[in-house]
């Protein structure tokens, strides 16, 4: 299975998780997700395991993602 096919599919509960870890609005993780699932589509990675395991990896690196893409700045919008 493609792991963009993997996270389209499993997409709910991460976005869920994150959004109540975090504390950040579930449009900003959405936007990080979609960047997500198009890198792996573009490198073409494959999940070689799917499972619980993989959901929870999955929702941790959508963690840190969202919160690099969040203290890095690039979701400020310039007026």
């Amino acid at each position: 299975m493609s792991a963009a096919s993997f996270l389209r599919r499993h997409r709910g509960e991460p976005v869920q998780v994150v959004a109540m870890w975090t504390g950040q609005y579930k449009y900003t993780i959405e936007q990080v997700l979609r960047e997500m699932i198009e890198r792996c589509a573009t490198l073409g990675l494959r999940v070689h395991r799917p499972g619980p395991a993989t959901r929870r990896d999955a929702q941790v690196m959508l963690t840190v993602q969202t919160m690099h893409y969040l203290h890095s700045g690039y979701h400020r919008i310039a007026l």
